[in-house]
């Protein structure tokens, strides 16, 4: 297990390694998060259906699930894509911050969105109540330092 020390500085080098244009593709995808219809979720109900169960023509019913927005999902495959969902011990760190501090530094909100990501794959709905509430489009926001590039720059 690496130190929290290492961890930070791990987390620092793959934001310094993501490219401007992927930069570029976040802001775009936020910008979208940011709007009531960008950041809709739907929860959509499985279809019944009957099965033969010891020969008794029974009904099966599923549980809704979430559909996150289309820029919510292009984010998750954005912190996939940059490795900044980071291996490091999320379930302890969410006991003590479960919500976003506000102006949040990049570090935390890496460690913040790689919690909530994690989360949603045992609690289904965790990331689709983050995307709802704004800390997800929120979090994403805080990944750029101030000062750090703006849309058009180039690195």
């Amino acid at each position: 297990m690496i130190t929290p020390d290492e961890l930070d500085a791990v987390i620092r080098a793959r934001l310094d390694a993501v490219a401007a244009s992927s930069w570029l593709e976040l802001d775009a995808l936020v910008d979208t998060l940011a709007t009531a219809a960008g950041s809709a979720v739907e929860w959509q109900a499985p279809e019944p259906r009957v099965e033969l169960i010891d020969g008794v023509a029974t009904q099966v019913l599923g549980f809704a699930h979430p559909v996150l927005p289309a820029a919510a999902r292009g984010a998750v495959e954005f912190l996939h894509r940059e490795c900044l969902v980071v291996p490091f011990d999320w379930q302890a760190w969410v006991r003590g911050c479960r919500d976003l501090p506000g102006d949040s530094d990049p570090v935390t909100a890496v460690k913040y969105l790689t919690a909530t990501v994690r989360t949603d794959r045992f609690d289904d709905g965790a990331l689709a109540a983050a995307v709802e509430s704004g800390a997800f489009a929120a979090a994403l926001r805080s990944l750029r330092p101030t000062g750090a590039l703006s849309p058009g720059s180039v690195r």
